[in-house]
């Protein structure tokens, strides 16, 4: 499975929002599984649009409006998709944050993705961020196979979630690992500059051998 996670930016212009979706999804190809962590705050309603007419040709899973999207290729089966609220908001710090989760079958193996972007790390938002890690450690631990996708918001004190689990993009806040009953083999990293927030979007070749 090709994987790649970006954040493509909240107050920008729609121009620079498509400039850097196009480029993240040029990089991917056709083949690639895209984990966005948009939130839906801030964002404008035309980057809605742009998303949905520059990826019409996936399956398109969102947990929210338009929030941590995940895009599926559509010669990938999806067996299965929910969304989890990982915490709850907190007026003029952070909106509702939720899971989303796809099931695909990749080479035989029900593989599980989670997209989650956590809430700002403040004081204020502390016990919303445990509440997050909570709901992703249980996502993730109910799936034999899988890899969580996250913004995890911070630099540091990021606890394990699931026992074995194994780094895929390990790049400042933006993080991924995979697991499962199987070795997990990760290969061909690379790394798109965006022009956004301090940002890049970051692609792995994974594979359950």
């Amino acid at each position: 499975m090709i994987l790649w996670q970006a954040n493509l930016g909240r107050g920008v212009s729609s121009a620079v929002f498509e400039r850097n979706l196009r480029r993240v999804l040029d990089a991917g190809g056709p083949r690639a599984v895209f984990c966005f962590q948009e939130i839906d705050e801030a964002d404008a309603p035309a980057e809605a649009v742009i998303l949905r007419r520059l990826t019409e040709r996936t399956h398109r899973i969102f947990g929210g409006r338009t929030a941590v999207p995940i895009l599926v290729p559509r010669d990938i089966p999806v067996t299965r998709s929910i969304q989890t609220i990982a915490s709850r908001g907190l007026a003029k710090f952070t909106p509702h944050r939720p899971i989303n989760e796809a099931t695909l079958r990749v080479g035989g193996l029900e593989v599980t993705v989670l997209n989650l972007h956590l809430p700002i790390n403040r004081p204020q938002t502390f016990t919303r961020r445990r509440d997050a890690r909570k709901a992703l450690r249980l996502r993730a631990r109910a799936q034999e196979a899988g890899v969580w996708v996250a913004d995890t918001n911070t630099h540091v004190g990021w606890p394990v979630i699931v026992p074995g689990e194994k780094f895929v993009i390990d790049a400042g806040i933006d993080k991924a690992k995979a697991w499962g009953p199987h070795k997990v083999i990760v290969t061909d990293r690379r790394r798109v500059d965006l022009t956004i927030d301090g940002h890049n979007a970051h692609g792995a070749r994974i594979r359950w051998v």
